[in-house]
């Protein structure tokens, strides 16, 4: 059981076209309401009524914030359950491993918007909050914690291909990448949920951020930069190859 090269790129459009998707109400809502109103539909602030219609609001917020900015991260993962399973249990493989993956992130929506309620009640300077939510997502991006999360998320357990044991792995697969990749990116999700003024500016940011730091190989925790060698790289060479003939020469040599 392989993937060739065209497969990868089909479910790559894939995830790309369900990102798009998700961005689209956020940013139609920011062209219709103005930047600031934009957090409601990400579900941040307290929304009147009883506490279940704000969870229940707050978990379709997040839940479409999660769609436009973490779906594209799961290219390798769904192309080792196409490789590790039978065509006929493909899709629901591909369905168990969403559900872990989306339940993991759904628990760290409620207790990231708690989290924001929580300060908001005892910081009423926006700003503040935005500092300081900015200052951990900078110690949390350079710290070695963020590279163990990193390297697990480029880590794919085994999977079985018969029966119960199959759904299970499935199942456990996609808990499993959830929690590490909730762990490598939870501080700049904060981040950017953090913000209203500049909501889709902070989103796209941070989306492109997580997503160029997944190209990284695993590598040696310790402190430093990450996020954006190997996608350097890699625009590098495309540039070569696709610049004009007096050019290329000039960009290789910059290498």
């Amino acid at each position: 059981m392989f993937y060739s090269r065209s497969e990868a790129h089909r479910i790559q459009r894939c995830l790309f076209f369900i990102s798009c998707a998700a961005w689209a109400p956020i940013i139609a809502q920011a062209l219709w309401s103005g930047p600031v109103q934009i957090t409601s539909i990400c579900g941040s602030g307290w929304i009147p009524g009883s506490t279940a219609d704000w969870m229940l609001s707050a978990s379709a917020g997040w839940l479409l914030m999660v769609a436009a900015m973490m779906t594209p991260l799961n290219i390798q993962p769904l192309l080792h359950i196409r490789i590790s399973s039978f065509s006929d249990r493909r899709r629901r493989s591909n369905a168990l491993f969403w559900v872990g993956y989306i339940a993991i992130w759904l628990v760290a929506g409620w207790a990231t918007k708690l989290l924001e309620l929580v300060i908001s009640r005892g910081v009423q300077d926006e700003s503040f909050l935005v500092g300081v939510t900015a200052l951990t997502a900078g110690l949390w991006q350079v710290s070695p914690l963020k590279q163990r999360c990193l390297n697990q998320c480029h880590f794919h357990r085994p999977l079985s291909a018969f029966g119960l044991a199959a759904d299970m792995d499935a199942l456990r697969f996609g808990l499993d990448h959830g929690f590490w990749c909730m762990g490598s990116c939870w501080a700049l999700m904060l981040f950017a949920d953090s913000l209203s003024q500049w909501h889709i500016e902070g989103m796209a940011l941070v989306a492109l951020l997580m997503y160029c730091e997944r190209m990284d190989p695993p590598t040696t925790p310790g402190w430093k930069l990450r996020g954006g060698r190997t996608a350097a790289l890699r625009l590098r060479r495309t540039a070569c190859l696709n610049a004009p003939g007096w050019l290329a020469p000039l960009l290789k040599r910059s290498q």
